[in-house]
């Protein structure tokens, strides 16, 4: 790609600095100081900054799916499982587009964690009126 750039290409960050190459999520000119490699592909700090964002968001989903689940064997455990799934889903809208469209388990692992505890709390709500009602 190198070969690519016009030869007063100058880095975003670095306007002194020539472009050695571009970043390949949001196309910004990088220096070889400011580019990095993630999986072999060249992106700038900010992008690369936002792609551990989105790895952060998976992280607090798969967290709160696992406390849901553990609603079923101990029910406080679920107010973890609700917190991380409503931080996870309030991350995740703070991404930008492109970057919560690589993230299509996260929501779903999010209200796993929100909803187990749910529907716990509504199955023991539903005993205790049906209980209250049989007196």
């Amino acid at each position: 790609m190198a070969a690519l750039l016009h030869e007063e290409a100058t880095c975003a960050e670095h306007p002194g600095a020539v472009a050695s190459e571009a970043c390949f999520r949001c196309g910004v000119f990088c220096c070889a100081g400011c580019l990095r490699r993630l999986d072999g592909v060249p992106l700038c700090g900010r992008c690369i900054e936002v792609r551990r964002q989105g790895e952060a968001v998976n992280e607090l989903a798969r967290a709160a799916a696992f406390y849901g689940a553990l609603t079923f064997a101990l029910p406080p455990l679920g107010l973890v499982g609700l917190f991380l799934g409503l931080l996870a889903l309030a991350r995740l809208a703070r991404l930008p587009a492109e970057e919560r469209a690589r993230h299509t388990r996260a929501p779903v692992l999010a209200l796993a964690g929100i909803g187990l505890p749910l529907i716990l709390l509504s199955f023991l709500v539903a005993l205790l009126v049906t209980a209250a009602l049989s007196r």
